[in-house]
């Protein structure tokens, strides 16, 4: 702003207009002011600059942290930031190198955050669940989830996994078994610590197609499949296994001359291997005949399964996976409860009328079935079907659910020494009865555990195989003490029961 001289300013008598010289003054300070507003709003809105979005759990404590030390930083040295002279910018670039830090932490959470993602789209891949067992991954795993900033924070390497998954030997035999057809025979030797006991194996039989069908077989996913291949070229050796081998390529596939054994024969050695094969322990029959005759008329009982058992189960199995299928594990109980009692419900609606006596007490209800797993935690010493002198260690064949909706029993098949083809249900008189609340939380847990493994639904009833089907034979020879279930039934008749 120029100066303005006044009329008469150089008479004798001067007058003098200090406003001009006041506005500059008011100016400059108003400048110098906004400047220092401008860098304190700056420095205080500096720790929100940081790009913090999309960082992990683990990490926002630590950058709150770095947010407060920058904060703090900047009411400290907030001269010395706002005049670079003061310091000769030292409190610029220990600034600076905080605010660098800080980044970098969050870049390194929002790495780890998407490496998690794809961690969890990795083992939803039921081909990629064996990692879950594994203590290296799991140690692995633990390491990546600390926050990035501990000395033990490593990053999961999936890629290590994915390139090194090993054979999967179950799916691997549940195919052969699928794929290769076979018999078998069943060779009895005496026991040589007990002569009282013998030693039973059974071993599978290949006929001429079908040891061909195996060399195919082997042969195809030698040169196909390299985990196969890898299994047959370096994971067998040190194992002990291939001296078993060659004897099993001499044995079914006519190998005479060492030089012959070549990787598809060996291939086709361990194929065969894994083959299942029955070894038991079992009391000498006096009259061998006797024993066989009463396999043959058990085998002629299973004829007597009729078509509404079968369906039945099939209605089930289809019930069970829509229950797997509607299962929450957990983030629904609502749904969950209802889940579980749907299917329960469906378990009663296809059973048929029936009841027993246990422990002198009648129980009118449902016979029906459950899950082959839940089953299986229920077995119980009962009398062998097949010859009355020896017990077995057997899993319920069906289940009487009572009609008050309180208890379930479980039911194992007698057959009738004196009626060819008919048979009854008999109760264990060591057991109680189980409370159907007990029931529910096995089918919680069996659906949970399922859910977890992910994977195929695993078939938890089996529609080819009848309640005659013998277990185990135990090695004790005193008879079962049952009690005689009495069946009833107006849904469905089923012979011998």
């Amino acid at each position: 702003m120029g100066l303005i001289n006044q009329a008469g300013m150089y008479n004798s008598v001067p007058t003098l207009n200090p406003l001009p010289y006041v506005n500059i003054a008011l100016q400059a300070r108003q400048r110098r002011q906004a400047r220092e507003d401008a860098l304190n709003n700056y420095y205080n809105k500096l720790p929100d600059t940081l790009n913090d979005k999309g960082i992990r759990d683990a990490e926002i404590p630590i950058i709150n942290d770095y947010k407060s030390k920058i904060m703090e930083f900047g009411v400290k040295n907030r001269d010395a930031l706002k005049n670079p002279k003061v310091d000769n910018g030292a409190a610029q670039l220990a600034l600076q190198k905080l605010m660098r830090d800080a980044a970098g932490v969050a870049r390194m959470s929002q790495n780890a955050a998407k490496a998690d993602l794809e961690a969890g789209k990795f083992f939803l891949n039921k081909d990629n669940a064996y990692a879950l067992n594994n203590d290296a991954y799991l140690n692995e795993h633990h390491a990546s989830t600390l926050p990035v900033t501990d000395p033990n924070y490593k990053p999961l390497d999936l890629q290590k996994y994915a390139t090194n998954r090993p054979f999967d030997e179950m799916t691997f035999v549940k195919d052969i078994k699928g794929k290769i057809p076979y018999s078998e025979k069943v060779v009895r030797e005496p026991d040589p610590t007990d002569p009282n006991y013998e030693i039973v194996t059974t071993l599978p039989v290949l006929d001429a197609k079908a040891k061909e069908m195996m060399v195919t077989d082997a042969a195809d996913r030698f040169h196909n499949d390299p985990l196969f291949r890898k299994k047959i070229e370096k994971d067998l050796a040190g194992t002990g296994q291939i001296p078993n081998l060659v004897q099993i390529a001499k044995d079914q596939f006519g190998v005479t001359d060492p030089t012959e054994m070549s990787d598809e024969l060996l291939a086709a050695a361990y194929t065969y291997s894994k083959l299942p094969v029955g070894k038991t322990k079992e009391k000498v029959q006096a009259n061998y005949t006797n024993r066989e005759a009463g396999k043959i008329a058990a085998a002629k009982d299973k004829a007597y399964l009729n078509d509404a058992l079968i369906r039945g189960r099939m209605k089930l199995a289809q019930s069970y996976k829509m229950a797997y299928k509607d299962y929450t594990a957990g983030v629904d109980a609502a749904q969950d409860e209802k889940v579980l009692n749907t299917f329960l419900k469906n378990t009663i609606d296809n059973g048929s009328n029936g009841s027993a006596t246990l422990a002198g007490v009648k129980y009118d209800g449902t016979i029906t079935d459950l899950p082959k797993d839940i089953s299986k935690k229920y077995v119980a010493t009962v009398t062998d079907p097949n010859d009355s002198k020896y017990t077995i260690e057997k899993e319920p064949d069906r289940w009487l659910f009572t009609s008050d909706g309180k208890n379930v029993i479980p039911l194992y098949y007698e057959k009738d020494a004196n009626k060819q083809g008919k048979g009854a249900l008999i109760s264990n008189p060591n057991q109680k009865p189980i409370s159907i609340q007990n029931i529910k939380t096995d089918l919680a847990k069996l659906l949970l555990g399922q859910k977890q493994r992910g994977g195929e639904v695993i078939d938890q009833f089996d529609i080819e195989e009848t309640p005659t089907q013998p277990a185990k034979q135990s090695s004790k020879a005193t008879p079962a003490k049952t009690k005689t279930v009495t069946v009833t039934s107006s849904k469905q008749t089923i012979p011998g029961f």
